[in-house]
C-alpha cells in the first residue's frame, strides 16, 4: 500500500482484523484498487496543542472554530529520542510543556464513488494513546480505556517509540462528498517529554479469497494418538475468515487457516474441508480424507546402555510406558549372558524427566568384561494403554562395549563438496553419485588469518593437526559459503538394532548428521526443515568439542553411509571446522579392529612419520623377526611417531591391547 510495506501473514477469523489489513504488500496495490485519501506526510491537518479542554463539539463535521486552529503536515509532535525511532521526520512541532494531557487533530477529504466492496485502512504513529472519529462517530481507540473519555483521561500505557499502529474503519461511516477525520491524542503521564501523531487513510477494494494450493488439505492416514495438522492457506482482501468442516458439519472453534488434531482418535476420522470467506464472497477447499490407524505396536525396548558409572543403565523405550510400572525396580533384573550372575536393580527413575528413557541402578557394579542382559519381570503396559504391552520376561542385551567405526586419521577418507552450490536433499542418499567430490581426510578447517591465508596447522580443541584446508568463499570469491557437504562410509558388524553410536566431534558452527539418508543428530541448528541457506543458531570464534551418544534406527549391519552438512552461524564468519570420530557401543564384545599402519617421508626427507590406527595400538619394531619384537611406543594414544628416516630400516607392526 502507498507509503507502507507489509509482509504477507497467516489469516485469522476476523474479517476486518489487523492481519486482514496487512495481508497485502504494496506490490499488490494495483490489483486490489488501493487509493490514498489521507497521506501520512502530505495531507494538511488542523491541530490544537493549546492544552485547553475542547469538550466534544470539536469532533463534529461542522466545527467553525476549526479555522482558528493552526495547520501542518505529519508527523506532528516532539521526539527527542536518539536514535530517532520514526522513518519520517517530525514536520510540525508541537508544545509539550505544562503537562498537556490531550491534543486535537482534524483533516478533511472528499470521497466520491461506490463504497460497496471497499475497505478503509488506517495506519500511522501515535504516542501515547488516541481516539479516532470519522464524521463525528468514534471508530477506534488506541491504548485508551473503556468508558467516557475526557480532556484529562490518560492513555493506558506509553507505546514503544516508532511502533506502527494499524487498524480498519468500517466503511459505513464514509459519506459521499466531504468527510472529516478527527483524532484526540492523549498522553500517558503529566511528565511525558514527547508526543507524536501521524495517520494515513486508504481505501482498498475487496478481492475474492483464493486458496494458495489446490492440493491442500491433503489426504492422510494418522496413527492413533498422533497429532496432525490440516492446512488451507488462502489469499484475499480483506484477508479471509476460515471455517473447517468434518463430514459436512462445522467444527466449533476451528476458525483459522490450519486445524490441529492433537491426538488422533477413531472419532476424528472423516472428510474435512475449509471455507474461506470475506466481504467479496467465499470459496471451498478440496476435501481431505483422514483415516484412523489404530496402534497395534507394543512397547519395545530400543536399547539398554551401560553408563560410565558401572552400576547405572539407561533404558529407552519405543513409546512412553506406564511410568510407575517402568520404575518398579523389583520387576527388573540384570543377568550375565550365561545366567551365572544376577545383579539386583535397587532404583529406577526417569532420565531427566523423559517419558521414554529411564535410569536403573544395580546393587553392585557390572564386570567390564562380562556381557549382561536386562530382563523385565512383569508385563509393562503403555502409558496410554492400547492393549500392546511389553511382554513379561522380555530381554535386551546391555550395550557397553565400544569400538571405533570412523576415526580422525590418515586412513578414514571423506568426500566433500564446498562448491557453494545448493545440493538439495539428494546428496544424503546412499546411492548418490559423489565420485566428482573431493577426497580428503579430517580434521577439516578454515581460519582466516591476518595475512589472508585460510590454512593453519592445528585447531586448539583437537590433538591432531589439520589434514584438509577448507574455503570460506565460493570459487569466484564473490560470496561466503553457508554450507559444506561431507560423506564417508564405515562397516558395522554387530547387533545394529540394540547398539548406539557415540560421536566425538569438533565443530564450528552447526551441523546435521544423516545415517543412510536419515537424520539422526543435529547440533547448533534450529528445529524444522534445514536448507542450504540455513544458518547455525550459534557462531563460535573457534571450534568446540562435543560428545553425543545417540540411537540411530537406520544403522545396519555391513556398510553404512554417514553424511554431514556443516553450516556457518553467520556469513561474516572467519572460520569453519569439522572433525568427527564415531564409535559403536555394542551389547556384545565387538570383533577386534583390524590395525592399519602407514610410513611416509615428511617435507624434510631426513625425517619420516609412522602413522597407525587405532591410535591406542602399540607400535612395535624388530631388526630381526627371529629375535622378537620390542615396543617403540605403547598405547600413547597419538597414532603418530616422527623419527629420522635412517632409523626406519627395520620391521614395524601394530598390536591392539
Amino acid at each position: 500500500m502507498a507509503g507502507f510495506n507489509a509482509a504477507p501473514m497467516r489469516c485469522t477469523s476476523n474479517l476486518l482484523s489487523l492481519a486482514a489489513l496487512l495481508a497485502w504488500a504494496s506490490a499488490a496495490d494495483a490489483q486490489i484498487g488501493v487509493t490514498t485519501i489521507v497521506n501520512l506526510t502530505n495531507s494538511v491537518w488542523r491541530y490544537d496543542d493549546a492544552g485547553i479542554d475542547r469538550g466534544t463539539a470539536w469532533r463534529e463535521v461542522s466545527y467553525p472554530a476549526e479555522s482558528q486552529w493552526r495547520s501542518g503536515t505529519g508527523l506532528f509532535g516532539l521526539e527527542g529520542s536518539l536514535p530517532y525511532p520514526y522513518p519520517t521526520p517530525v514536520r510540525t512541532p508541537m508544545l509539550v510543556s505544562g503537562g498537556r494531557p490531550t491534543y486535537y487533530f482534524r483533516a478533511r477529504f472528499n470521497f466520491s464513488g461506490n463504497p460497496a466492496g471497499l475497505n478503509i485502512i488506517a495506519k500511522g504513529y501515535i504516542d501515547d494513546g488516541a481516539i479516532v472519529y470519522l464524521n463525528g462517530a468514534e471508530v477506534r481507540r488506541v491504548r485508551m480505556p473503556a468508558g467516557t473519555i475526557t480532556f484529562t483521561t490518560r492513555a493506558q500505557l506509553a507505546t514503544p517509540e516508532g511502533q506502527v499502529v494499524e487498524f480498519a474503519i468500517p466503511v459505513n461511516y464514509l459519506v459521499q462528498g466531504d468527510n472529516v477525520l478527527a483524532v484526540e491524542v492523549h498522553q500517558q503521564s503529566s511528565t511525558s517529554s514527547d508526543v507524536v501523531f501521524g495517520l494515513s487513510l486508504e481505501t482498498a477494494s475487496s478481492q475474492l479469497p483464493a486458496f494458495l494450493s489446490v492440493d491442500e488439505p491433503t489426504d492422510r492416514s494418522v496413527d492413533q494418538d498422533a497429532s496432525t495438522t490440516l492446512v488451507a492457506q488462502a489469499s484475499g482482501f480483506p484477508a479471509p475468515a476460515f471455517q473447517w468442516f468434518r463430514n459436512g458439519a462445522a467444527i466449533a472453534g476451528a476458525a483459522a487457516d490450519s486445524y490441529l488434531i492433537p491426538a488422533m482418535a477413531l472419532g476424528d476420522a472423516g472428510d474435512y474441508f475449509c471455507v474461506a470467506s470475506n466481504s467479496a464472497g467465499s470459496v471451498t477447499s478440496r476435501v481431505a480424507t483422514l483415516t484412523y490407524v489404530p496402534d497395534t505396536n507394543g512397547v519395545r525396548i530400543l536399547y539398554a546402555l551401560g553408563l560410565e558409572d558401572p552400576t547405572m543403565i539407561r533404558v529407552a523405550f519405543s513409546e512412553a510406558p506406564d511410568p510407575g510400572a517402568a520404575m518398579d525396580n523389583f520387576e527388573w533384573l540384570v543377568l550375565s549372558e550365561d545366567r551365572s550372575t544376577t545383579l539386583t536393580v535397587v532404583f529406577g527413575e526417569r532420565d531427566n524427566g523423559s517419558s521414554t528413557e529411564f535410569i536403573f541402578t544395580t546393587d553392585v557394579p557390572r564386570d567390564p568384561n562380562t556381557v549382561y542382559i536386562l530382563q523385565r519381570g512383569a508385563q509393562l503396559d503403555e502409558f496410554v494403554n492400547h492393549g500392546n504391552p511389553l511382554a513379561a520376561g522380555s530381554e535386551v542385551s546391555i550395550a557397553s562395549f565400544a569400538a571405533p567405526l570412523v576415526l580422525v586419521d590418515d586412513f578414514q577418507q571423506w568426500r566433500l563438496n564446498q562448491s557453494g552450490t545448493d545440493l538439495g536433499t539428494a546428496w544424503r542418499a546412499t546411492d548418490y553419485d559423489d565420485t566428482a567430490w573431493t577426497n580428503r581426510y579430517a580434521p577439516f578447517d578454515a581460519y582466516r588469518q591476518a595475512d589472508g591465508s585460510m590454512c593453519r596447522l592445528f585447531v586448539p580443541v583437537l590433538e591432531s593437526q589439520v589434514r584438509s584446508c577448507l574455503t570460506l568463499s565460493n570459487a569466484a570469491n564473490t560470496a561466503q559459503i553457508p554450507t559444506i557437504y561431507f560423506r564417508t562410509r564405515f562397516v558395522f558388524n554387530g547387533d545394529a538394532a540394540h547398539s548406539l553410536l557415540k560421536l566425538q566431534i569438533a565443530i564450528n558452527d552447526g551441523a546435521v548428521f544423516y545415517l543412510n539418508g536419515v537424520e539422526f543428530l543435529r547440533t547448533g541448528m534450529a528445529s524444522g526443515d534445514i536448507t542450504y541457506d540455513s544458518l547455525a543458531t550459534r557462531s563460535f570464534g573457534d571450534a568446540i568439542s562435543e560428545t553425543h551418544i545417540v540411537h540411530a534406527p537406520t544403522l545396519i549391519g555391513g556398510t553404512n553411509l554417514l553424511a554431514v552438512e556443516l553450516h556457518q552461524g553467520t556469513l561474516r564468519s572467519e572460520s569453519i571446522t569439522l572433525a568427527a570420530e564415531v564409535s559403536g557401543i555394542f551389547p556384545t564384545r565387538p570383533a577386534t579392529v583390524q590395525p592399519q599402519l602407514l610410513i611416509r617421508r615428511l617435507d624434510d626427507p631426513s625425517f619420516s612419520e609412522v602413522i597407525w590406527s587405532p591410535r591406542n595400538g602399540h607400535l612395535e619394531s624388530s631388526d630381526d623377526l627371529s629375535a622378537g619384537w620390542e615396543t617403540v611406543q605403547a598405547n600413547h594414544n597419538s597414532g603418530r611417531l616422527v623419527t629420522p628416516t635412517i632409523a626406519l630400516q627395520r620391521f614395524y607392526r601394530i598390536v591392539i591391547p
